[in-house]
């Protein structure tokens, strides 16, 4: 991967971080830059060591900037702009489920039980999992019958809160029927029949 496309999916994240990790305000404040973005940057610069990642980050906080992506200064805090916003919604239209055709029969299950102290983070993942097509099956319990699994767990690291999020997939439920109508509607394309 060069280096132009790495420094595409650092912006993509740090996008993404402004709006997942800070919610609502998507004000990044320069010290929580490197803790949230710690996760999705591991993959891309797991070459570098911590002060080289803090100035690849930097370098390119810099580039967006000039990009006029960012405006404002590092160490009082940056912010999106509208032409960072506009990329934001593109990146997040690829996130959208897919519904299938024919669904195969199984039930994507998302538990979480997050401390009040990240309610911000709290409310990020659960406006991405409505979102992404998620039903509120009751309090802290999601579902869907499309498969989702590796999404939502960029989802939940990207918001910070991964170790709090548990998935499993369940092949029969006691209220299905219910389920299938109220997805039927959402999703008249997909074919839903029980087994």
């Amino acid at each position: 991967m060069g280096r132009n496309d790495t420094t595409s999916q650092v912006i993509d994240e740090i996008l993404k971080f402004g709006v997942f990790g800070l919610a609502a305000g998507a004000t990044m404040v320069a010290p929580n830059i490197m803790i949230g973005l710690k996760k999705p940057l591991d993959s891309l610069f797991r070459h570098l060591d911590k002060r080289e990642r803090e100035r690849e980050v930097r370098r390119v906080l810099y580039y967006m900037k000039e990009q006029g992506y960012l405006v404002g200064e590092y160490e009082h805090g940056l912010q999106l702009t509208d032409k960072a916003r506009k990329r934001l919604a593109r990146i997040e239209s690829e996130l959208v489920a897919i519904p299938q055709q024919v669904w195969d029969g199984w039930w994507r299950i998302i538990i979480y039980d997050i401390p009040n102290e990240l309610q911000s983070a709290r409310h990020a993942l659960q406006n991405e999992l409505r979102r992404y097509g998620c039903y509120i099956l009751q309090r802290s319990v999601y579902i869907t019958p499309f498969p989702c699994i590796d999404d939502v767990r960029t989802l939940s690291a990207r918001c910070g809160v991964d170790r709090y999020v548990t998935q499993f997939e369940a092949k029969n439920l006691p209220n299905a029927p219910a389920m299938i109508r109220l997805f039927k509607k959402k999703y008249p394309t997909t074919k839903f029949i029980l087994s």
